[in-house]
């Protein structure tokens, strides 16, 4: 067997002659994040219903998107009330008149199942990290618009957004809330 000695990027550009700068946000540079959360309390017809989305926090288009963390209540677990419970978790363009984003934009979806596809939900009152192999670290280490699919920069912001896709056969109601990590450019 051999042995690796290996460097990341990041070192790799410190060890340089001369020194290439690392860009923030991006591997081996500093930068400062910044954490979002927010909560809803969703009806219980609401998590019955496929169509059924909650907007749970707005971020600008050019962030980096670094972290995603679900915290639900144990009703709405898969241990718990609703068994079959499961989201989507994606971008979509925020649907606000005065935040930047192009009017032919508000409130369209982007993708709405990048960042998590069927994402059932399992523990109880934790944060859940997002589905492996979704959230890449590739996509964690471009701007937002980027990691979601689109070609250029369309300015604005853009909502992180669950969306039911498979329906509660349960009457349960509880917190559900998504906490981000962020770090800007």
């Amino acid at each position: 067997m051999t042995a690796d000695t290996l460097k990341a990027a990041g070192i790799t550009n410190l060890d340089a002659s001369p020194i290439v700068a690392n860009t923030s946000g991006l591997p081996g540079a500093q930068f400062v994040t910044k954490h979002l959360a927010d909560s809803v309390t969703p009806t219980t017809g609401g998590l019955a219903d496929t169509t059924s989305t909650y907007r749970m926090v707005r971020l600008p288009a050019n962030v980096y998107l670094k972290h995603v963390n679900i915290y639900v209540d144990s009703a709405l677990d898969t241990g718990g009330g609703s068994a079959a419970l499961a989201f989507d978790v994606g971008g979509y363009y925020s649907d606000s008149t005065v935040d930047g984003t192009l009017v032919a934009n508000q409130g369209l979806v982007i993708n709405n199942n990048i960042i998590a596809d069927g994402y059932a939900l399992k523990g109880s009152t934790s944060a859940l990290a997002i589905e492996a192999g979704k959230w890449t670290e590739l996509k964690r280490n471009q701007p937002l618009w980027k990691a979601l699919g689109l070609s250029s920069d369309p300015g604005g912001q853009i909502d992180i957004v669950l969306t039911v896709e498979t329906a509660a056969n349960t009457a349960a109601s509880a917190v559900m809330a998504v906490e981000v990590e962020i770090a800007f450019p």
